[in-house]
């Protein structure tokens, strides 16, 4: 099962251009099973986001991209935004009580080549694997977006690199704000899921890999790159 786990709509904040119907019809066209609307610190209602997708055969699922002092977070498996979660420690005790699923999106966007932007106190993208793989975001999630379709090749690389080192697989998923990206980057499941709850069970039974779809419409599993390729963290 083809799905695209980190989606914005314009229902859900201002960012996105790309309308809730726009996002049903365009997963359509291109032969997605499901798509997973992660608004920014709010959650779709169950009812309506099933009365949005009734007919259209697609998996609409629901996740939340909660912002918080250590990153931007997908939380799958919330029924609703929970007041406090913006603080990491209280969004994974909140996590552990509803049986959700976290990971920790994008995590090296804007690292490279960014003069003055820092994380984790490294400025430039200057750091090991070894101190990457040591920031408090990968210890308070469940996995790592190891494919984001506004991040780099070599921002994605790199938490390919951190994912692998942890002992994780990796999600994929394209944080499109338009049609335009949707699907760029994808989760395929080993079963087919039909609820939030279906969903969070695959992932944490780690039946699931990341992809990207090719110009001809074809999925390629991710398997990173190497040194020569990326460069160095």
């Amino acid at each position: 099962m083809i799905v695209d786990l980190h989606v914005h709509t314009s229902w859900g904040g201002y960012d996105s251009a790309l309308s809730p119907r726009e996002a049903i019809e365009e997963a359509k066209k291109i032969n997605l099973d499901g798509i997973c609307l992660t608004e920014h610190n709010t959650s779709w209602d169950r009812l309506k986001l099933d009365e949005l997708g009734n007919g259209s055969g697609l998996a609409l699922l629901r996740g939340i991209e909660v912002d918080t002092e250590l990153g931007h977070i997908l939380a799958y498996g919330f029924d609703r935004y929970v007041a406090g979660i913006y603080r990491s420690a209280d969004l994974r005790q909140e996590a552990d009580k509803v049986g959700g699923f976290l990971v920790a999106a994008h995590p090296f966007r804007r690292l490279f080549g960014s003069p003055g932007y820092a994380w984790g106190g490294f400025g430039e993208g200057k750091f090991t694997l070894e101190e990457a793989i040591k920031q408090p975001i990968f210890q308070v999630t469940d996995e790592i977006e190891v494919l984001n379709g506004g991040c780099t090749t070599r921002e994605n690389m790199c938490s390919f690199q951190v994912a692998r080192a942890l002992g994780k697989k990796g999600v994929g998923g394209s944080d499109a704000h338009s049609n335009r990206g949707l699907g760029k980057f994808t989760t395929v499941l080993e079963s087919r899921v039909t609820s939030d709850h279906e969903l969070v069970e695959e992932l944490r039974a780690g039946r699931f890999y990341p992809a990207s779809r090719q110009p001809n419409g074809d999925l390629l599993p991710y398997a990173g790159l190497d040194q020569e390729q990326a460069g160095n963290l």
